[in-house]
């Protein structure tokens, strides 16, 4: 997909980039609508990357000062302080 600036620049997204620009931009919840994300899941995932799995107000749970997980990688988090993870 091309995307053109108003002085004839262009760039063009591989559709992989375009769905992880979308999944940070907007919260991947249930709310049948689409909401602005507030918040990016900081899961780390290797390579020193994170989740990036935007999200609103209502699913991003804060672990810390500004770190914030989504959903499913607050109850992996939950596991692992309690000692049940099978890691």
């Amino acid at each position: 997909m091309s995307w053109f600036w108003g002085d004839g620049v262009s760039f063009t997204f591989r559709h992989e980039e375009m769905e992880q620009a979308l999944r940070r931009l907007y919260c991947t919840g249930d709310h049948g609508i689409r909401t602005r994300s507030t918040h990016l899941c900081d899961w780390p995932i290797g390579d020193a990357k994170t989740c990036d799995m935007g999200m609103c107000e209502e699913h991003a749970t804060e672990v810390g000062h500004d770190r914030h997980y989504c959903p499913v990688h607050v109850l992996m988090w939950r596991d692992l302080k309690r000692g049940d993870s099978d890691e």
